[in-house]
């Protein structure tokens, strides 16, 4: 194979010196080559960040935004724990009336019909469910939402990160009407609450 291409080469007035020279120079013209991309993809990566830092900061001067400070932020542990323990117990009485509201309309599904079909019963049986979860999502965005997470922050700065499950952060912000993922969030709130000395 190796004189093919070097015949080849030859016919085309490439002379063989600089065939056998090649693969070594071509070998570190690439590592090189990669080295330096990955060096400047690093470095612009960083500096693209930096540009969208600084046009974030710009439009919020310019409309006037100032990021929501935290209302419980300098709250003390004690006066922490007075807030998060009564919304604890509400949410967790939330979680149950879903559970139970849910389980009656799964007593409801149609029997024997897949719940893809189109059949009536199953859009009427669907179309309860969705109203079901809106309302629960509603409830739970209007009630509960921007306390737990600002409450959850704030025990996060009183605690040492050990203690931290950010696998959760995105549950908060919109969690399925699910009481197993609902119950996760309830139990995470008050193991952070229970540490809190």
């Amino acid at each position: 194979m190796i004189d093919f291409l070097l015949r080849q080469a030859e016919r085309l007035g490439v002379s063989k010196e600089l065939l056998r020279q090649l693969p070594g120079t071509f070998l570190v013209v690439a590592l090189v080559s990669g080295l330096v991309g990955f060096l400047l993809n690093g470095r612009l990566q960083s500096e693209h960040i930096s540009v969208l830092e600084s046009q974030l900061t710009d439009l919020r001067q310019r409309f006037g935004i100032v990021p929501a400070e935290n209302k419980y932020e300098n709250f003390t542990k004690v006066e922490l724990r007075q807030r998060a323990t009564p919304l604890l117990r509400d949410f967790r009485s939330f979680i149950n009336e879903s559970r139970i509201e849910f389980g009656k309309l799964f007593n409801e599904s149609p029997r024997g019909a897949p719940l893809l079909e189109q059949t009536p019963e199953v859009l009427e049986y669907n179309n309860k469910f969705v109203v079901l979860h809106s309302k629960y999502q509603d409830r739970y965005d209007r009630d509960f939402k921007v306390d737990l997470i600002l409450l959850r922050n704030a025990m996060h700065k009183q605690l040492p990160k050990e203690l931290h499950n950010t696998s959760l952060d995105q549950m908060y912000q919109r969690p399925t009407m699910n009481s197993f993922l609902l119950t996760q969030l309830a139990d995470d709130f008050e193991r952070l609450l229970k540490n809190l000395p």
